[in-house]
């Protein structure tokens, strides 16, 4: 069995994927993240938070500001500091699996119409 064009590829895709934790660790101190690649689309999670809740965006169109505007990002839309704190998590408003949930993102039903090329909801 030798090395294809597609283990090369998913090789890649693994170590970009750990680039952007250890830069999201980097970033926000003491939160557990996840990243991973498939199909060109990177899929960031905060296993703190939730495990079906994240942030998804190409891989092509990501920089390490983008990176860590989407990590902000997750970390706003249910309302944590950018440190870890075991105080705001346990404060966090859960759902009825003990979940925390966010108010920002079920309320959020915009969308981007690529048309009129701006915001609607």
């Amino acid at each position: 069995m030798g090395i294809t064009q597609a283990s090369i590829r998913q090789g890649n895709e693994f170590l970009f994927a750990q680039q952007v934790v250890d830069f999201l660790e980097l970033a926000f101190p003491g939160w557990p993240w996840t990243a991973s690649v498939d199909g060109g689309i990177l899929y960031i999670l905060n296993t703190a938070l939730s495990d079906k809740w994240g942030i998804q965006c190409r891989v092509d169109k990501v920089d390490k500001r983008g990176v860590l505007q989407h990590g902000g990002e997750l970390l706003e839309r249910f309302e944590m500091p950018y440190s870890y704190s075991n105080a705001a998590l346990e404060d966090a408003k859960r759902d009825f699996t003990g979940t925390p949930i966010s108010e920002k993102w079920t309320n959020d039903r915009r969308y981007y119409s690529k048309n009129e090329k701006k915001w609607k909801a």
